[in-house]
Parts: structure tokens; sequence; C-alpha cells
């Protein structure tokens, strides 16, 4: 079983000839044993964002917490809705990690890696925007445009 694949979350062309290109979209086409060092790769990031990430929430969960439920936070000085997106930034990014693992194991694995793959870039975005809104509600509130 010489199966090639395409690794674009968008294609995922398979073919069993030796070509170097998809012949649906032209990207790299990988063979199993490099689509499985690849998925140890990315069950490696994952583990790493989701802990890494983890542990910054349960840090900052004493102050940001209390914030999320509109209550007065010493540590926290912005408002209910800027934690609020912070809060959700960060378990976009956790969950982000997990697509990530999911994705590497499913690769590692010699199955289909595209929707956990689709997911985490979904994911990721959403906590780009998430960050995003935080940091213009921060600007518009500091510079009294609120």
């Amino acid at each position: 079983m010489n199966d090639r694949v395409c690794l674009s979350p968008f294609c995922g062309a398979r073919t069993t000839q030796r070509v170097q290109r998809c012949p649906a979209c032209g990207r790299r086409m990988f063979g199993r044993d490099e689509i499985a060092a690849r998925g140890r790769h990315l069950v490696l990031l994952g583990l790493i964002l989701a802990g890494v990430v983890g542990s910054v929430v349960w840090f900052w969960s004493s102050g940001l917490l209390p914030a999320v439920a509109g209550e007065p936070a010493p540590s926290f000085r912005g408002t209910a809705f800027e934690a609020r997106a912070l809060l959700f930034a960060l378990i976009a990014l956790i969950l982000t990690g997990v697509c990530f693992t999911a994705s590497g194991a499913l690769m590692m694995a010699g199955r289909s890696s595209r929707t956990p793959t689709r997911a985490a870039i979904i994911l990721f975005a959403a906590a780009l925007v998430a960050i995003l809104i935080c940091l213009a509600s921060a600007y518009l509130l500091r510079d009294g445009l609120n």
C-alpha cells in the first residue's frame, strides 16, 4: 500500500502513483512514512499549545473569572466584555491545540486528518478575532470613544 496523499486541508487527493505533486491542486504529495513523521510533530505541537495556554488560563483564572462574571477583580483592569473575549480566545487556542493533537494522531494512524485540521484553522481564526476585538475595545475605552 504505497498511497500518496495531499495534505492540503481543502484537497486531500490520494493516488497510488509515485508523483511528487498533487494532480488536483499542485501541492506536494506525501507517503505513509512522511505523514506519520508529520503526525508526530503535530501531536507534539498540539500538546505544547494546549498545555501552555491551559497553564496561562489556570494562573489567570483567579483574576479573569470574577471579571467575566462582572465582579470587580483587582488583577484585571478591563471590562467584563474584554474578560469574556479574552477567555474565549484562550479557550479557542486550547481547542486549537486539541484539534492539532487529534489531527496528528490521525496522521500517525494513516487516516485522513482534514476535519480536525479545518477545525483547528477555524478555531485559530476565531481566537485571533476575539483578541482583536478585545484590543479594539481596550483602545476605544482608553481614548474615551466608547
